[in-house]
Order: C-alpha cells, then structure tokens, then sequence
C-alpha cells in the first residue's frame, strides 16, 4: 500500500489540565503558624541567635530586607515584633546559655582568667629613640596622606600595577596595639617604590618620602618586631595550649623586652612549671628546683585524694585518751609512687612540637594520675590578654553610634551571647 501524500501532520495531544488546588491545601499554605508551634519556635530561635552571635541590631528584624527574605524562605512564619527580642528572646537565650557556662565551670578542676601584662608599654619603652621618633612619624604621616585622598588611592593601584607590586593598601597603626605598627611599617617597605612614584609627582607631598636613613631605620624596626609579632600570634590563640610556649620561646630572643617583662620571679617559677608539664618540652633548665616544686605538688595532691576516715560519735571514754601525735604527712610508698611517676614522665619520649599536650595528658591520665591533675592547673593558663582584649573589642561592635543607647544590662547579655554561643 502506497502512503497518502497529502497527509497532514498528526494532530497534537491535548495538554492534561492542571491540577487545581484544594480548598483545604490553599488554607493550609496561607495560615500562618501558631506562635505555640516547633516550627515558629525553631524560626524565632534562629534569629534570635542570628542578632546574638552576629552582633546585629534589633532593628534588623523591622528592616524590608529582612523581612522578604523570611517571608520568601517561609510563608506561613510571621516575625514577632521588635520588643519580642530584647525582652523576652534574647534573655531568654541568655539564660539558657549562661546555665550551661555554669555547669561545665562547675565540673571544672581548674581554670584561669586572663589579664593584661603590658608588653605594648615594654615594646614602647625600648623604642625610645629620636631615629625612630622620625622615621615612624614619617611613616605616619605617608600613610595619613593616602587613607584621606581617593585620588592618591588611585594613583598608587596604578603604580603598583606598573611596578608589578601587590596590590596592598596601606595599614594604619593603632595606638593601643603595637603589633599595628609593625603591620604599617612593613606594608609600607613593601610599597615604597609605588609611594615614591606617586608622591614625587606632587610638590606638596614630596617631603613625605622617607630618605634613605629613615628606610635604613624602618627596616631594623620591622626586623626587630616581625618575630615579636609572631611570637604573640602563635601565644594569643584560645583554642590550644599557650603558656608553656613562653620560656622555649624566650631561649629564641636575645631580646631586653623580653627578658624585662618576664623577670619577676613567680612569673619565672610558673613558667618554669608549665614548660615542665608540657611533653614537647620538659624540663630544659634549673632541673632540680623544678624537680623538687613538682614532687612538692604531686605530694600535696595526694594527700588531698586520701580519703578522710568518717567521723564516728565520741564516746566517754574518749575524752581520757591520750591524743597520739599526728603521723608524717607522706607515707614512704606515696613519696616512691610520686617519685617514680615524675621519672617515668621525664624518660619517656619527647611529644611532637606540633601535636596538643592535652591529648597525651588526656590518654595517658591513668599512667601518669598526679601529674595529670598538674597539667590541668598549669597548662590551662593562656600566656598573653588577648582574650579579654577580644571581649573589649566585641563590646566595641556592639555598641556602635547606631546603638549608643543600649542599657548596660542589656550589653552584658549581648557581649556574653557573643562569645560564648
């Protein structure tokens, strides 16, 4: 059989109908949720802890951004109103979180605060010098002279891209931190060549290049506090331990800064002690004095887990016994356990520089019972204040002009949630 020519296309399927939505699902989708909910709460939650930890402002929640995106991730979620946070979310959110701080410091053994120990006055009182008065306040002023011109800004990503420089802008110091200095004088050595470009193309500015003398004395500045610098990084951490790193590191410097700020003699003997319950580095000097503050304190804790014998109900003939005199302090298999734990500790191998104290004291907390409690006492200080000064600064996102009429208790509670959410 032959095919029609003059067939036509096959006629096209007909598209099925949407479906239509029920009367029942339409409500459903438009009905808000009950302010009972879990779903309401988990929203009401999350943002809650989203003004908390982000440092945002309250207002956020009245904000038109902010409300169409909640309302595109979820329709049916209305927001409470602005009240809502400061009064009953956010307190509410604090208690939650300062009661669980309150349980794990109540089954802490040990734990240390921090404090402030001035090594920006000891690193200040070592640069007195005319020499660095000059080049630093050059310095200052160079960059000064770039932070408020655009125009100059300019200039200068153009030099550097002509020079094949980093595209770096330059830093500002601080004055109340020292390591900003080192941080200016150091970006600015790195782009002197594109500063000088741009300054000396401007006759009013041209007395801001630094002479040859000034970068001579930029660079010993930067040569002498770029190791300081680090040294205070790696000791500012809060997430590892920190303070038995201090007298290896002191052993590195040849430094009077240094050696100034950690002469006083408890400071040294706590050192000391720390650096000799860290097993990446032992005991590296004054062996025997260490030896014998160890002995002294893994005595005491001994004594201290003896179990106290219970109290029994005098009788009357007790009062005509003659009182025996007290027995020594330390019974002579005790002081063979402790001393033999103490060298068991020290002729075992050397722990990675690299590898966390804590984790060895952690596993080995059996083996080695005193010493342990030892470890938890002094390797739980951190070496320097950054983090109280970490408090300071949160406090100072906090409040901002925008939010310059917080109540004290309420920046209590926000500076707290910050931190410890």
């Amino acid at each position: 059989m032959k095919a029609k020519a003059n067939a036509g296309p096959p006629n096209p399927r007909p598209c099925p109908a949407p479906a239509q939505t029920s009367i029942t699902a339409t409500l459903h989708r438009a009905t808000p949720y009950p302010s009972t909910s879990q779903r309401h709460s988990e929203i009401t939650d999350a943002i809650t802890f989203y003004l908390a930890k982000d440092m945002c402002p309250i207002n956020t929640v009245i904000n038109e951004g902010f409300r169409k995106m909640v309302k595109t991730l979820d329709k049916k979620y209305v927001i409470p109103s602005r009240n809502y946070f400061p009064k009953v979310a956010l307190p509410a959110l604090y208690e939650k979180c300062r009661g669980g701080i309150e349980r794990e410091i109540t089954a802490v053994e040990y734990f240390a605060t921090t404090t402030d120990l001035w090594l920006h006055l000891a690193v200040e009182n070592a640069m007195r010098d005319p020499r660095i008065d000059r080049a630093v306040g050059i310095c200052k002023k160079l960059v000064s002279s770039f932070s408020y011109s655009w125009r100059r800004k300019r200039q200068l990503a153009q030099a550097q891209k002509e020079l094949k420089l980093p595209e770096h802008g330059l830093k500002t110091e601080c004055p109340t931190r020292w390591g900003s200095r080192q941080a200016m004088i150091e970006r600015v050595l790195e782009q002197q060549w594109a500063i000088s470009q741009v300054l000396s193309s401007d006759r009013k500015s041209r007395h801001l290049i630094p002479t040859w003398q000034d970068t001579d004395t930029l660079e010993a500045i930067n040569k002498f506090l770029q190791p300081l610098t680090k040294f205070t990084d790696a000791l500012s951490s809060e997430k590892y331990v920190s303070v038995s790193f201090v007298k290896p590191v002191l052993h590195l410097f040849s430094s009077s800064i240094l050696k100034e700020k950690y002469k006083d003699p408890e400071t040294q003997e706590l050192l000391d002690m720390a650096t000799a319950l860290d097993p990446r580095f032992k005991l590296e000097d004054r062996v025997t004095p260490i030896q014998a503050r160890l002995l002294s304190e893994m005595a005491a804790s001994v004594s201290m887990d003896t179990p106290s014998t219970s109290k029994r109900k005098k009788t009357l003939g007790s009062f005509f016994k003659i009182t025996e005199r007290a027995s020594p302090t330390q019974p002579p298999h005790q002081e063979q356990a402790v001393a033999s734990e103490l060298q068991s500790y020290l002729q075992c191998a050397d722990l990675d520089s690299e590898e966390n104290p804590l984790d060895l004291w952690r596993e080995h907390q059996r083996v080695y019972p005193q010493l342990s409690k030892l470890a938890k006492k002094y390797l739980s200080i951190p070496a320097t204040s950054a983090p109280s000064e970490r408090v300071f600064s949160t406090g100072g996102n906090i409040v901002t002009c925008l939010r310059s009429s917080l109540k004290p208790e309420n920046v209590d509670r926000l500076v707290f949630l910050a931190k410890n959410l």
